[in-house]
């Protein structure tokens, strides 16, 4: 029988802090006894990238058609505008401004104006969605 504590020492860090917040609403919500121990996870810090990689994922994000759109777009806002993704995940549809030949993204106001190969990308997932929706995420 495979236990929680043996669960979390084989498996990525994503995967542990994901059930760490599992387990803390499950026993904030009394789904589970308040008595188990969750035990703290270590948080590993990566260094930046350099100027260089930072160029190539942007390169590689904006013509690799392989990627998913969503996550494409999601990466490129992440790298050009440093905005970190639980920001880019809360991002609309009405955050990305087309006004005329001009495309602007709502990080803030004013709306920040946006390169020809970002705007492409941008307009073109605006147009592929899947849910054809106006509402909701941008990137979801």
């Amino acid at each position: 029988m495979l236990t929680v504590f043996d669960w979390t020492h084989e498996n990525p860090e994503h995967a542990r802090t994901r059930l760490r917040g599992f387990l803390n609403w499950a026993m904030q919500g009394r789904h589970c006894p308040r008595s188990l121990a969750v035990h703290t996870m270590k948080i590993s810090h990566r260094p930046a990238l350099r100027e260089d990689e930072r160029l190539a994922a942007l390169g590689r994000l904006l013509t690799d058609t392989e990627i998913p759109m969503r996550l494409r777009v999601a990466g490129v806002i992440a790298l050009l505008y440093a905005q970190p993704l639980s920001r880019v995940v809360r991002l609309t549809v009405d955050d990305i401004v087309h006004d005329g030949d001009a495309v602007l993204l709502r990080l803030g106001e004013p709306a920040s104006p946006v390169l020809a190969p970002v705007a492409a990308l941008l307009l073109e997932h605006l147009a592929t969605r899947s849910n054809g929706s106006r509402t909701g995420s941008c990137v979801g």
